[in-house]
């Protein structure tokens, strides 16, 4: 005697026996990406329907040199205000992929796709952030169009040479203090300025007197010791990543900059596919993607190490 079978994964009990299942994995792996991704929401986005490049227009900054007085009866002499452009590129595709046998997703003990989304998810995040951090570091040697400046640098060795948690983490906020002040005075908007830092330094700034006081603040401002958090120092942001570049020879403390400072263009946002190979008797999960990345405005940027005097 045979049985009809009822298949959860069908819709409305007609077509493919796993549709459903293919919506799952798809949503577990986005979800998954936008807990685990930083530095997208630091820069300047755009995505682009078709071709191969966006084009991003900078202008330079009106002088004040070129205020000209005026002479009773004479022309008005128009100053100009020049302008370029930056070009950016998308990049090859980049995926990551695994398989799943249906023996085996059958025998384990355990919810495998799941655990193989969130997989997916934070490998790409990984990969973008690295790259994107990297990008923001490598701007400070890109030459300024017209109107831009150079990137600030601020070096302090008493981030590194400081006889305790607390004296690192005082020097660590000199530091954000003068590369605040290099921007301000190159006319940098302050518009998302954040400071991004490595896990290390993050808590060095969380045991420093100056960035976490009771007598200053209430902990609803800045956190407190006790929740281990440091929300803003000299009016920024303070994030804390893995994925900051390791230059050679030098020791990078953070980087302090703007939305401005670079650009990625989206040709493919982060998508999944999860695909039954019948020949093979199990399915092939795929996420992947398909960025450009490049340098927008290197007077967006203060680079803070802590390299030896």
């Amino acid at each position: 005697m045979s049985y009809t079978v009822t298949y959860p994964g069908q819709n409305a009990g007609t077509g493919d026996v796993r549709n459903k299942y293919l919506k799952l994995f798809t949503g577990e792996v986005l979800a998954a990406f936008a807990m685990k991704n930083i530095a997208l929401g630091l820069v300047k986005t755009r995505t682009i329907s078709g071709g191969k490049s966006a084009q991003f227009i900078t202008t330079g900054r009106a002088a004040a040199t070129d205020v000209a007085q005026h002479t009773p009866g004479s022309d008005v002499v128009a100053s100009v205000i020049k302008s370029n452009e930056r070009v950016i590129t998308i990049d090859s595709r980049y995926y990551y992929s695994t398989f799943l046998d249906d023996l085996e997703q059958k025998l384990a003990q355990w919810e495998m796709r799941g655990e193989i989304a969130r997989q997916h998810a934070e490998v790409l995040a990984t990969k973008i952030d690295k790259a994107i951090f990297q990008g923001i570091y490598d701007s400070a040697a890109v030459a300024p169009q017209d109107g831009q400046t150079a990137s600030i640098s601020v070096n302090n060795a008493a981030i590194a040479s400081g006889a305790t948690a607390e004296a690192k983490g005082d020097a660590i906020i000199d530091a954000i203090f003068a590369a605040q002040a290099g921007l301000d005075t190159n006319y940098v908007p302050t518009d998302g300025r954040v400071f991004v830092t490595s896990p290390v330094y993050y808590y060095n700034l969380v045991q420093s007197k100056k960035a976490i006081n009771r007598d200053w603040n209430d902990g609803s401002v800045n956190g407190t010791l006790g929740s281990g958090r440091v929300f803003k120092i000299a009016g920024l942001e303070i994030v804390q990543t893995n994925h900051l570049p390791t230059p050679s020879g030098v020791t990078l403390v953070g980087m302090v900059f703007t939305p401005e400072v670079y650009g990625v263009v989206k040709a493919m946002e982060i998508t999944s596919e999860a695909n039954y190979l019948p020949q093979q008797l199990g399915t092939l999960l795929t996420s992947y993607y398909a960025l450009g990345m490049g340098t927008l405005n290197p007077s967006a940027l203060a680079v803070v190490t802590a390299n030896a005097a």
